[in-house]
């Protein structure tokens, strides 16, 4: 009987231990919980601004897009075709000092020609074959852009896609920077005009982020005239920067 309530004594006792423990971890936790949580709202009042930049320049080079498309009843005619005169046009633009590494194949095409009076019949005859040869040229002495086109013309490129004006690497990268500048004044000013009307005061930046657009002037008069050099004319080209900007205020 004795060894029993011996035992009995001994739960009671391991059980009295383990509510003990139990009880102080839920006070533990209340504790804890009851303690205020700070949130990033009450610490930081933002605002995101958007600012604007633009900056303008006179283009520094030139990407004239043009080549040559022959027709010949077999694809190794045309394609000899082709290569011959696309020679000759290369010939001449090095005699008005282009490179050969500032000219490059651009595009290049072989296909059959079918005959549009058989085809409608419900048949598919092939009556020759036509290559087209697409070379990019890089000017960078602007006032040689039309006697570059009237000479390739006159070497025969009977394909001329139009005249695309932009900067150097360089150039463009210096009128990036004056527009992020501008860009980002123009955020700054717009944040402070807003905290003073709300009597607040600029503290800080969390974040920032930037976009670029770029506009090219594209401009070629495409019909040479005997005797005349074929007019072109470069406008400026304009980059614009967007800033987005998250100001910190107090």
């Amino acid at each position: 009987m004795s060894n029993t309530k011996n035992l009995l004594y001994g739960v009671i006792f391991i059980l009295v231990i383990v509510l003990a423990g139990m009880s102080g971890f839920y006070v533990a936790s209340a504790q804890l919980n009851s303690q205020p949580q700070s949130s990033s709202s009450d610490q930081l009042r933002t605002i995101d601004i958007s600012g604007f930049g633009n900056a303008k320049g006179d283009p520094n080079m030139a990407m004239l897009t043009l080549g040559v498309e022959k027709q010949a009843s077999t694809a190794t005619e045309a394609t000899q075709k082709n290569a011959e005169m696309m020679n000759r046009i290369i010939d001449v633009l090095q005699t008005l000092d282009i490179p050969k590494d500032k000219i490059e194949t651009s595009n290049f095409n072989l296909y059959p020609v079918y005959s549009d009076q058989v085809r409608y019949e419900g048949f598919s005859e092939i009556i020759g074959y036509r290559v087209s040869n697409v070379m990019t040229v890089t000017i960078t002495d602007l006032t040689k852009v039309g006697q570059v086109i009237d000479a390739s013309v006159g070497a025969g490129a009977n394909r001329v896609q139009g005249v695309y004006f932009t900067l150097t690497e360089e150039e463009t990268q210096s009128l990036k920077a004056i527009a992020r500048q501008r860009a980002v004044e123009d955020a700054k000013s717009k944040a402070e005009a807003i905290a003073a009307s709300l009597g607040l005061q600029i503290v800080g930046v969390s974040h920032v982020s930037e976009s670029t657009t770029y506009y090219q002037p594209y401009r070629y008069d495409a019909a040479p005239m005997e005797g005349v050099q074929t007019p072109i004319i470069p406008g400026e080209i304009r980059v614009t920067v967007t800033v987005q900007v998250t100001f910190i205020f107090q």
